[in-house]
């Protein structure tokens, strides 16, 4: 894991939690299904024991034993709480980079080209990428070339796409050339900004392709 990754995590954890019922529960079932039960008056909630990793599930189930309801210290009070990472954890991928994604295959953008061409480049230093963000013949990628290669993609889809200015359907230009050359570059350039400069430039990036648009909207 490279420390981008690592960060990344950490990122994740501090911003999301996930709160738990204030009963966790307790001993799991040898038949290992969700049933509510009752042990010294409190209802707790038995793990399933099929949909964890044993070594997981076991981890787990050792949590609720000690700080669970029906553990001896249980207070109702002060009921307790666990604290996941969300992020390639409680789900699959990359809730950013989904959204990212998204964006990218909906065209799901707010901005006319002269807007989209600087933001794309909005606090990124001019300049190569790091050494492994190279083009086919082995030569290093600066932004200032992939920014124009992405202008000119944005331009075309700009000017056909009926959700913009265009009359063409999504589906349509999906198979163009300048639509495959935007997908990506643009997933290109994210990477290449974020493992060169970092995740506080990297991570800022993507939200600026939100600009002109409203919290509803986004």
């Amino acid at each position: 894991m490279n420390n981008r990754t690592k960060l990344k995590v950490l990122f994740g954890m501090i911003v999301i939690c996930m709160i738990l019922s204030a009963s966790l529960g307790a001993a799991a079932s040898e038949k290992g299904i969700w049933t509510p039960q009752k042990r010294e008056g409190h209802y707790i909630q038995v793990l399933d024991k099929g949909k964890w990793a044993p070594d997981t599930y076991k981890a787990v189930q050792n949590l609720i034993d000690r700080s669970g309801a029906g553990s001896p210290g249980y207070d109702p009070n002060r009921k307790p709480y666990v604290v996941f990472d969300w992020d390639h954890t409680s789900i699959m991928n990359d809730t950013e980079e989904a959204l990212f994604l998204y964006q990218i295959d909906q065209l799901a953008f707010n901005m006319q080209p002269e807007e989209f061409y600087e933001v794309i480049k909005k606090n990124v230093p001019n300049g190569p990428f790091s050494h492994e963000f190279k083009n086919l013949q082995g030569d290093a990628v600066t932004l200032e070339e992939i920014a124009e290669d992405l202008k000119r993609d944005y331009e075309f889809l700009y000017s056909n796409y009926e959700g913009m200015n265009g009359k063409e359907q999504l589906e349509t230009l999906h198979s163009t050339d300048q639509f495959i050359d935007f997908k990506a570059k643009m997933y290109f350039l994210y990477e290449a900004i974020g493992e060169t400069h970092g995740i506080e430039i990297g991570y800022p990036w993507v939200l600026y392709l939100f600009a002109n648009m409203s919290t509803m909207e986004v």
